[in-house]
């Protein structure tokens, strides 16, 4: 491959199918990720804490070469003290708990009129919050999830432990 620049990335060809994905030789982690339909974007992926990630930075040409690698080189210096990136991408500071999490979550949907809002409400409170309500948001993951799936199962039917995964998935907008 050679150097990725504006001219270059014009000129990549898309897959037929899938997602081919371009090296920069210039910054350490950062790919082009072309996909079938067309679309070009700027991904940076790294590790922390012996964990690989993967941040999606924009949509090329939105995003040019030189604000990728800019945006790449700083969210690596993080990394690389010991901060997450992708923490700062999605909002989600240290200091916000799954459980005000939820609680927004729960208030949102009130103004949109979820019917369901009751029934989320119950089970966030008897199953999920008090399991994961005091987690930092950033830290709760799928196995967390599947960990409070499976107690609530060992308590009551597959069902309502799969409403409940969705309460939480709809509260994490996953």
């Amino acid at each position: 491959m050679s150097r990725l620049n504006e001219k270059t990335i014009a000129g990549l060809p898309s897959p037929a199918a899938g997602v081919v994905e371009h090296s920069d030789d210039e910054v350490r982690g950062l790919r082009l990720v072309v996909s079938a339909s067309g679309r070009k974007s700027w991904h940076l992926k790294y590790r922390l804490r012996q964990r690989k990630r993967t941040l999606c930075l924009g949509p090329w040409p939105e995003l040019t070469t030189r604000d990728a690698r800019e945006m790449a080189m700083g969210y690596r210096s993080k990394a690389l003290r010991g901060e997450d990136p992708a923490d700062e991408r999605k909002g989600m500071a240290k200091d916000v708990t799954f459980g005000k999490h939820a609680e927004q979550y729960l208030e949102h949907a009130r103004e949109k009129g979820k019917r369901s809002v009751k029934d989320d409400v119950a089970r966030l409170r008897l199953w999920i919050l008090p399991t994961l309500g005091r987690l930092p948001l950033a830290s709760v993951k799928k196995k967390d999830c599947e960990r409070v799936q499976a107690a609530v199962k060992s308590k009551r039917s597959g069902a309502s432990a799969n409403r409940g995964t969705g309460s939480w998935r709809s509260s994490r907008r996953c």
